[in-house]
């Protein structure tokens, strides 16, 4: 049975999202849209007040870590710490010879099993996270303000960005317009482009 509060929440939720879909505010948006001159100008203060909870699937532990270099992040949610043998390939080690990259699929799966063993031991069951890789796969929910999602999907797709957390960072702002597609007219700086790996000059 839910509490009152968090009946409340919701419904606070929902009053928000209706109001922001008002005519009127439509061109409220559209107004404050046109005053951001970059992505450091931000999307208008009310944009705090609108909760929102995001899933984010199949992510590799290395760009869930990467999400947290400018926020921390597991405060709000841990990522699922089970060991999958769901591995991340990034497209250059996809371009290597096909021995190189059963060799790359191979010391992930020594670190699967390894990391399975160890959780069946209830003596080792917290350390087996510290065998899963870099590339293996998680998810987590991240709750934040509609401002914030904003910020987070326009700083973490800079050209300079690991491919795999840019198209994440992309993903969560395809997600805010499809659940409110009168945000299209808060100017966004999302970068688009497909950027090759590497530090650049931006």
């Amino acid at each position: 049975v839910e509490g009152d509060e968090i009946k409340a929440q919701r419904w606070l939720r929902r009053m928000v999202w209706a109001w922001l879909r008002r005519p009127a505010m439509v061109e409220t948006l559209r107004g404050l849209g046109e005053l951001r001159g970059n992505r450091r100008h931000k999307v208008f203060e009310g944009g705090e007040s609108v909760g929102l909870v995001v899933e984010f699937n199949g992510i590799s532990f290395s760009s869930y870590k990467d999400f947290q270099r400018h926020r921390k992040v597991d405060w709000r949610s841990e990522p699922d710490w089970k060991p999958k043998f769901e591995v991340h390939i990034p497209k250059e080690i996809a371009k290597l010879p096909p021995e190189m990259v059963e060799l790359y699929l191979g010391v992930h799966k020594q670190a699967y099993e390894l990391s399975w063993k160890m959780a069946e031991d209830p003596d080792l069951k917290a350390e087996a996270r510290y065998v899963l890789t870099h590339g293996m796969k998680t998810s987590f929910k991240l709750g934040l303000g509609l401002a914030e999602a904003f910020w987070i999907a326009e700083i973490r797709t800079l050209p300079s960005g690991d491919p795999e957390y840019r198209w994440f960072a992309q993903q969560l702002y395809r997600e805010l317009i499809k659940a409110m597609p009168e945000l299209i007219w808060v100017k966004s700086y999302v970068d688009w482009k497909d950027h090759p790996l590497g530090r650049i000059k931006e």
